[in-house]
C-alpha cells in the first residue's frame, strides 16, 4: 500500500473514531433533555444530529389549582369545538377535591346573581351555559355531597361563542362550600388559561 493510500486509511479511521466519540458525546449532552420532555416534540435544533423524538401528549393540563374553604378546584386545559363556521363551543373540565368530611359543594350556572363567567382578550364576557359535577348537570346549579380527598370530575361549558375568540384571558367559578363547620360562598378566578381546539 504506498504511502499517501496508508496516511488516507490512517486519516479515515481516525475521523470514524473522532465521529464516533463525538455522536456519543453529543447523545450525552442532550440525555437530560431527551428524557425531561413530558409531551410535544424535541427541537431538531436542540439535538443536533439526532432524531426528533414525539411523545404522546396529555391532552389535559392542570391549568391552576385554588384551595378555599377546605376544597381544593383544580381547572383543566380548556377545548373549544366548532358547532358552525360562526360560534363553537368551549369545555372546561375541572376536579374538585372535598378537604373535609361529608362536604356540599354547589357550582353556579348562568341562572344566578353572580354567575360563572369567561373573559376573553377583547374584555368580552360570556356567561356559561351549563355545568356538570359528577353525573349532574343543569343550567342552573349542580349540587353534589363530596367524598373527603376524593376528587370529582365536573365540566364548565360555554356555548355559542364566536370563533373568532382565541384567546381566554379569566375564568371566574361561582358556588358555596357547606361542611360541617361553616357555610361559605366562594368565586375561584383562573387567569392562566389554555385553550386548544378539540376536533
Amino acid at each position: 500500500m504506498s504511502k499517501t493510500l496508508k496516511g488516507f486509511a490512517l486519516f479515515s479511521g481516525a475521523g470514524l473514531t473522532l465521529l464516533s466519540v463525538g455522536a456519543i458525546t453529543l447523545v450525552w449532552k442532550n440525555w437530560d433533555l431527551i428524557w425531561s420532555q413530558k409531551g410535544g416534540e424535541v427541537p431538531r435544533s436542540e439535538v443536533g444530529l439526532l432524531p426528533s423524538i414525539s411523545w404522546n401528549k396529555t391532552k389535559e393540563q392542570i391549568t391552576e389549582t385554588i384551595e378555599i374553604s377546605d376544597l381544593n378546584f383544580k381547572l383543566l386545559s380548556c377545548t373549544s369545538k366548532a358547532v358552525s363556521s360562526e360560534f363553537k363551543t368551549i369545555t372546561c373540565p375541572y376536579l374538585a377535591t372535598s378537604l373535609s368530611k361529608g362536604a356540599e359543594l354547589n357550582i353556579e350556572s348562568g341562572h344566578h346573581d353572580s354567575p360563572t363567567r369567561l373573559i376573553d382578550d377583547r374584555g368580552l364576557e360570556y356567561i356559561v351555559s351549563k355545568t356538570k359535577l359528577g353525573a349532574s348537570v343543569s343550567t342552573h346549579r349542580v349540587s353534589k355531597t363530596l367524598i373527603k380527598d376524593v376528587p370529582i370530575r365536573g365540566e364548565i361549558i360555554f356555548e355559542r361563542i364566536p370563533t373568532v375568540l382565541n384567546k381566554i384571558v379569566a375564568i371566574e367559578v361561582n358556588g358555596e362550600i357547606e361542611t360541617q363547620a361553616s357555610h361559605d360562598d366562594f368565586k375561584l378566578q383562573f387567569r392562566k388559561i389554555t385553550l386548544s381546539e378539540n376536533k
